[in-house]
């Protein structure tokens, strides 16, 4: 299910909570990295996966004209968002994290489509999306075959395992001059180790799992070629969620 690096020292704890009439989700939290920052992971994670999935083929798919994301996306139905809403206290409550408010502030479906050789370089190294421990992200797997799941890193040179706002300019500033000094990798995916980036920690890939963590923490994708369609029905689809914390 997960996996990680022995000096990340991360740890695992399972925690089945109390089940809705329709929903049966288990939850596991894993600590990710020396910063042993909280992952949750919710198996069975929607109560109607395939329903879900059959209305997410069916939409129209874009691409974003000021997103990375290497792919094309849809706006999620509100029903999702809401499913997705309700579920944030329990997830919150596995993280052990305190809150006052939730919310969403994006819920969309993402289709993985960009071939490798056509990517852009930063594309080609784990990304954040935020730089606050108060945004985290949702990563919902609904293809029926593996696609890959996601995969955690730190940046060797800064040791970041993740960038507050004020990390943001001293690792930006640092991976500029790693571009000349030591160079980009190929143009492809990221999967493992690289010159730049150490590989700490993966969540695998299953059917209806859902995974949650801080949006500051780098991460990536484990995507390959082969598994790139322009058919949701075959390709790596998933629920995507960017989640606002009060």
């Amino acid at each position: 299910m997960a996996s990680s690096d022995t000096e990340g020292q991360v740890a695992s704890l399972r925690s089945v909570l109390p089940a809705t009439d329709k929903q049966n989700a288990t939850y596991t939290t894993v600590l990710v990295g020396s910063g042993r920052t909280p992952v949750v992971i919710a198996d069975n994670f929607h109560p109607a996966p395939d329903k879900l999935r059959a209305q997410a083929c069916g939409l129209s798919f874009t691409a974003a004209s000021e997103d990375y994301y290497p792919g094309v996306l849809a706006p999620a139905h509100s029903h999702y968002q809401e499913f997705v809403n309700e579920q944030l206290p329990t997830i919150m409550g596995v993280a052990r994290r305190r809150y006052h408010t939730l919310k969403l502030s994006a819920c969309r479906f993402s289709l993985a489509t960009q071939k490798p050789g056509t990517l852009k370089p930063i594309q080609c190294v784990p990304h954040f999306d935020a730089v606050s421990d108060n945004e985290w992200a949702m990563v919902h797997y609904l293809s029926l075959n593996n696609t890959g799941g996601t995969a955690f890193y730190r940046h060797r040179d800064t040791a970041f395992e993740k960038v507050t706002s004020a990390a943001a300019g001293r690792y930006l500033q640092r991976l500029k001059e790693q571009a000349t000094t030591v160079g980009f990798p190929a143009n492809d995916y990221i999967r493992q180790d690289t010159r730049l980036f150490k590989h700490i920690a993966q969540i695998e890939w299953a059917f209806n799992r859902a995974i949650f963590y801080p949006s500051n923490l780098f991460h990536s994708g484990v995507i390959s070629a082969s598994i790139l369609s322009e058919d949701p029905a075959t390709g790596r689809l998933t629920g995507n969620a960017c989640i606002q914390i009060g």
